[in-house]
């Protein structure tokens, strides 16, 4: 039998081939699954860049439909809810755009829709009902009639709140009389400048409420019985003024330009003679 003999360098070239082919084969599956990893992610952010996309659509839907129904609420307001005394609304016609459109509120002379009782509504309480006669005329002296000062200590101390400040030659501690007025900050009119705060013009009538025990009351901040409140347009902002009643007189006076009144209003008590109109 004859025998075959390699030369020895062709032996050595085919171990080296073999080794060679053993240690690539690795590189050769890592490769392949890095780049079916790559090929999956990208195939997923291709997928989350489509609903992006699906959802900026519906974005910009959603925003347009939010400028249609803020320039169509005037129309609501106009129908459901009280313009204040002095403002009507103005619609703005829809265009839809990148910017929501906001409606254009016009200050004008009178109101287009009331929301204050008939001139002749009454409560049917006479206490109640010969103030809101009174306030519903201009007749500064029958107003001060009704009148009820607080008597109290004064002080020499500075700062907001509190009891009436002395005036000039008084010490800390002269009773005074002295009227309280809050529009915004509470403060006292003494007999000399009581005409100036009832000097205004009422627009109507527009709730009555029982004052609740528990409501804030000091000896110089009374809290009345009653609460009568009264629209104006004094000064040609629409404001709402509560009298403070008991025994058929005002013990204070309150102003506030909070429009539109009914939260404002509500929110004094759990009990009405006369609701708030809506």
């Amino acid at each position: 039998m004859n025998k075959t003999y390699y030369p020895w360098y062709l032996i050595l070239l085919f171990a080296i081939t073999l080794l060679t082919a053993c240690a690539s084969s690795p590189d050769r599956y890592l490769n392949a699954n890095l780049e079916e990893t790559i090929s999956a992610q990208n195939t997923q952010i291709a997928h989350l860049s489509t609903q992006v996309a699906q959802q900026e659509q519906t974005n910009n839907s959603q925003w347009d439909a939010i400028s249609y129904l803020s320039t169509q609420m005037p129309f609501a307001l106009e129908l459901i809810t009280p313009i204040p005394p002095g403002v009507i609304i103005t619609r703005t016609p829809y265009e839809p755009s990148d910017q929501m459109i906001r409606p254009t509120f016009t200050p004008t002379p009178s109101a287009s829709i009331d929301i204050e009782y008939p001139p002749d509504m009454r409560t049917g309480i006479e206490e109640i009902d010969h103030v809101i006669d009174v306030m519903m005329n201009t007749n500064i002296d029958a107003r001060l009639a009704l009148v009820q000062f607080t008597t109290t200590a004064c002080t020499t101390k500075g700062g907001l709140g509190g009891p009436p400040k002395c005036e000039p030659g008084e010490a800390d501690g002269t009773i005074v009389d002295a009227f309280p007025v809050s529009n915004g900050e509470g403060h006292f009119a003494r007999s000399d400048k009581v005409q100036g705060v009832f000097d205004f013009t009422v627009r109507g009538l527009f709730a009555v409420y029982v004052v609740p025990e528990d409501a804030y009351r000091t000896d110089y901040w009374p809290a009345g019985e009653y609460g009568i409140v009264f629209t104006s347009e004094d000064g040609g902002s629409p404001q709402v003024i509560t009298l403070l009643v008991e025994d058929g007189l005002i013990v204070r006076l309150e102003f506030n330009p909070g429009w539109p009144p009914f939260d404002l209003v509500l929110g004094k008590s759990d009990e009405f003679i006369l609701s708030p109109i809506r």
